[in-house]
C-alpha cells in the first residue's frame, strides 16, 4: 500500500505544487480572483494520470488506471481545498449572498472531484493503451 501512495505523490507533486504556488502567489500579490481559474486547473489531472502510468507501467498495468483515478480524485480534493481556502480568506461575503456562495463552492468542489477522477483515469488509460 505504501508503494501506491508513493507513486501517487510522485505523480502529483509537480502539477499540484505549481498550482498551489501560483494561487498563493497571485493571492499575495493582490489578485485573489485568479482562483476562479480552478476549472482550468482540473486539466492537471490529465498530466497526473499520464505521470502515474509512467510510474506504474512495469508493475501492475491492469490496476494502473484505477489507481490513477484515485490519484485524480486526490488532485480534485486538493484543488477544491485551495479554492475554498483562497475564497473564504480573500473575498468578503455579504450576508444575503451566503447561500448562493456556499452552493457554488460545494458544486465546484464536487464537480471538480468527479472531473479530476475521470480525467486522470483517461490520461492513464491513453498512455497504457499506447504502450501495450
Amino acid at each position: 500500500m505504501s508503494l501506491i501512495f508513493r507513486r501517487t505523490l510522485v505523480a502529483m507533486r509537480l502539477p499540484i505544487g505549481w498550482w498551489v504556488m501560483m494561487m498563493i502567489g497571485a493571492t499575495a500579490a493582490g489578485f485573489p480572483a485568479a482562483v476562479c481559474l480552478t476549472p482550468l486547473g482540473w486539466l492537471l489531472a490529465l498530466d497526473v494520470g499520464r505521470r502515474y502510468a509512467g510510474a506504474a507501467a512495469m508493475e501492475m498495468p491492469s490496476r494502473a488506471a484505477s489507481e490513477a483515478a484515485l490519484a485524480g480524485s486526490l488532485v480534485g480534493l486538493l484543488l477544491g481545498a485551495v479554492y475554498l481556502g483562497v475564497v473564504f480568506t480573500a473575498f468578503p461575503i455579504e450576508p444575503h449572498e451566503r447561500a448562493n456562495f456556499y452552493l457554488l463552492s460545494a458544486g465546484l468542489f464536487g464537480v471538480g472531484l468527479l472531473v479530476c477522477t475521470g480525467l486522470s483515469w483517461a490520461g492513464c488509460w491513453m498512455v497504457m493503451r499506447r504502450t501495450a
